[in-house]
């Protein structure tokens, strides 16, 4: 009898200890769950913080370089607006100490490109775009955001596959893409909600300054 009586008390206690398992087991679950999240979400705000960083600095040295040159047509193509340095070195890939690729922080490019059209007030030649490739949806607004008040036009599209440097100037995108209307102080945020909440993972952004 009080072998039997061992054998259940044990196999009591062995269930206890396999429910208290799975319940620990469920709550490392849990916490692993949030740290993971935790962790991707300081990733992408230091994605977000960087490319507001290498933008900014482009933008200031294009500014810089326009006007030592004297030159308003370089940043029509990428790879010799960056050889004149305006992107970190860190983000380069050189090929015989030449510029082949600018790379950002969400695995896109980063692309200089000249108008072919009116923005606004700005007359065609007289302003560049800065584009940023492959961003990914949920930070798309927070990209966005970061100019807002820089920028004097803000687009955004969907990426539906690899978006290729471009070789020649480029038009203003159409009217439904705007997030920001050329000249106006500040992001529509409808446009920017509609265009950053589409169906596609991917976008790219359009951030267009004057010269």
């Amino acid at each position: 009898m009080k072998t039997s009586f061992q054998i259940k008390t044990i196999a009591r206690q062995a269930g206890y200890t396999l429910i208290e398992l799975a319940i620990a087991i469920a709550i490392i679950s849990v916490l692993v769950v949030g740290a993971l999240f935790g962790v991707q979400k300081i990733i992408d705000n230091k994605n977000v913080n960087a490319t507001s960083q290498h933008v900014s600095l482009a933008n200031a040295n294009i500014q810089k370089f326009s006007k030592m040159l004297a030159d308003k047509s370089f940043p029509m193509n990428t790879n010799t607006a960056a050889n004149l340095g305006i992107w970190p070195d860190n983000i380069t890939t050189k090929v015989n100490g030449s510029v082949t690729n600018v790379a950002n922080p969400f695995g896109g490019n980063y692309f200089t490109a000249t108008s072919s059209a009116d923005i606004g007030a700005v007359k065609a030649g007289n302003g560049y775009f800065i584009i940023i490739t492959n961003v990914p949806d949920k930070v798309c607004a927070a990209v966005a955001g970061m100019f807002g008040a820089s920028a004097w036009q803000i687009q955004i599209d969907d990426e539906n596959g690899y978006y290729a440097m471009p070789t020649t100037a480029i038009g203003g995108n159409t009217q439904p893409k705007d997030v920001k209307l050329a000249g106006t102080d500040r992001i529509n945020l409808a446009n920017l909600n509609a265009k950053c909440g589409t169906a596609a993972p991917r976008k790219t952004i359009y951030l267009y300054f004057p010269l």
